[in-house]
């Protein structure tokens, strides 16, 4: 280590998203062991989100003509 703190925006912006490639590599594999597991246990995985789909869309109000946005979803890895 150096006694120089400084550091450049390029090196900052690679270093985060060498960080945050490595925690989405192993949420990605964390995600797929579990779709896996309920796969195996319950047949599949919207076997267990079905039993939501009403409750989440009652909560937010949709109905017919209603345009949504789903945002966030998945695991952010491609």
């Amino acid at each position: 280590m150096t006694d120089d703190s400084t550091i450049t925006y390029e090196a900052f912006k690679q270093f985060e998203r060498n960080k945050f490639s490595l925690v989405a590599q192993e949420y990605d594999r964390a995600l797929a062991f579990a779709e896996r597991l309920v796969e195996k246990l319950t047949g599949g995985i919207a076997v267990v989100t079905s039993q939501v789909d009403e409750a989440i869309l009652d909560a937010v109000g949709a109905k017919s003509g209603i345009r949504l946005l789903d945002v966030a979803c998945g695991t952010g890895w491609a």
